[in-house]
């Protein structure tokens, strides 16, 4: 996966595990509780399941509201070390994000 898609905004992944189940009006909901307004800022969310071997990003532009999934076959997505106080999100940078969104470790 390259990075095309992230070009612009923040990035931001929501560590804690999300059913995978909800869809656009779900996951938006969903952002309420972490203070993210998807559509009101330019960002890219990013959610991962339990088993962390699907990923759903997340993101709203002027034409319209995206959603991109992303399953691993052989392996899932590195659960990352985050401090206490950003136990829920986590910032990424664009080029952190296409080495997660391909298994890639991450420091």
């Amino acid at each position: 996966m390259d990075g095309e898609l992230f070009n612009s905004g923040r990035i931001i992944l929501i560590t804690a595990p999300v059913d995978m189940r909800n869809g656009i009006c779900g996951l938006c909901s969903l952002l309420s509780a972490w203070n993210v307004d998807p559509c009101g800022e330019d960002v890219w969310c990013v959610f991962l399941s339990r088993t962390r071997r699907i990923a759903k990003i997340l993101h709203c532009d002027d034409k319209g509201v995206l959603l991109v999934d992303r399953r691993l076959t052989d392996h899932c997505f590195r659960k990352l070390a985050v401090r206490a106080a950003e136990a829920d999100t986590h910032p990424l940078t664009r080029q952190q994000l296409i080495d997660y969104l391909n298994g890639e470790n991450m420091e």
